[in-house]
């Protein structure tokens, strides 16, 4: 069913897609991945009251889940729910992460605007996963657009082609 799932969201075939999470969580009713999916579709499909509440199920359940939070405070902006937005982003950046996914969302969140501060989270997510190409790309972003320290790019991106030697986005970045 999860497989599908995602096969009809790539057609575009949200209804499908909905229906098939609806199907599995039936199945595995405390299974948090399936309303993370669910929340995907529903988002896709403009259903954004129905993902907002899919990320609350699994909140309920795991508060400390930065990249849920992170999914509920761009649904809330989207649903300009805007003091409740800020709120959960107060919460975000307050929230100390366990998975270097989480950490890796939240600094994506703050590259922009608290580039110091997304360093802390890059850092921190590659010592939990030290294999992950993608925080070595957003460092090498982050050091080359943002502090404007191209030598710490070119450092950084030299990593992703070390983790991943056919990695195209890293060679367009050393050219």
């Amino acid at each position: 069913l999860v497989g599908r799932g995602f096969a009809s969201i790539k057609k575009g075939a949200l209804k499908s897609a909905i229906s098939d999470f609806d199907s599995a969580i039936i199945i595995q009713p405390e299974n948090a991945d399936l309303y993370e999916y669910r929340s995907i579709a529903r988002s896709l499909a403009g259903d954004l009251q129905g993902a907002l509440e899919d990320t609350e199920w699994i909140l309920r359940r795991d508060s400390t889940r930065a990249s849920i939070r992170v999914k509920r405070y761009r649904l809330l902006l989207a649903l300009d729910r805007n003091t409740e937005a800020e709120t959960e982003w107060s919460y975000v950046i307050g929230c100390e992460p366990t998975l270097a996914t989480d950490f890796l969302v939240r600094a994506v969140e703050r590259i922009e605007t608290q580039p110091n501060e997304a360093l802390i989270d890059l850092t921190r997510a590659g010592e939990l996963d030290p294999s992950s190409a993608v925080v070595w790309q957003n460092k090498a972003y982050l050091a080359s657009e943002i502090m404007k320290d191209d030598v710490k790019a070119i450092q950084c991106l030299d990593k992703v082609m070390e983790l991943q030697p056919l990695n195209i986005e890293g060679l367009s970045g050393l050219s």
